[in-house]
């Protein structure tokens, strides 16, 4: 196909999640913050953005696993000819949605810790490292994307 102007758009389409890491707004903000899912019609407008670029990333500082309509948006995004990426803190991985990412086409999936432990993650309040362990567990064997662990820094005042 034609060359793409943008390597990747970034869509962050839920603020809703169930950890309560110390460095995120949810926590820092949390008088603040409102979670919510993005609308379809909102994703559906970044179509022309879309067409442009080569991935769409879905994340943000919500769990996007957690919006109702995350493989909608999924399919969107493949049907512009992007590739699809995500970065998930794992907590909703099953069976079930393993099987539903092989069948999105999603190729990157990246599993977000703070440490290589239960000690080292522990900023990730609510997120412990042997769930998100049994995540990546749960869906290594079906092989189809590259499974990824992103180390996110954090700065303790």
């Amino acid at each position: 196909g034609k060359p793409r102007l943008l390597d990747c758009i970034q869509v962050e389409v839920t603020s809703v999640c169930p950890g309560r890491c110390v460095y995120c707004p949810h926590t820092t903000q949390a008088g603040y913050w409102r979670s919510r899912h993005m609308e379809a019609a909102t994703f559906a407008r970044l179509w022309p953005l879309m067409q442009e670029s080569g991935r769409v990333h879905l994340q943000g500082w919500g769990e996007p696993f957690l919006h109702p309509r995350f493989m909608d948006f999924a399919a969107l995004a493949r049907k512009a000819g992007c590739r699809v990426s995500t970065t998930t803190c794992g907590l909703r991985m099953d069976e079930t949605l393993a099987g539903q990412i092989v069948g999105s086409g999603i190729d990157i999936v990246a599993f977000s810790l703070v440490g290589t432990d239960e000690a080292s993650n522990a900023p990730r309040a609510g997120v412990p490292f042997s769930r998100v362990s049994e995540a990546v567990r749960t869906l290594q064997p079906w092989k189809a994307c590259p499974i990824l662990w992103t180390n996110w820094t954090y700065t303790r005042r």
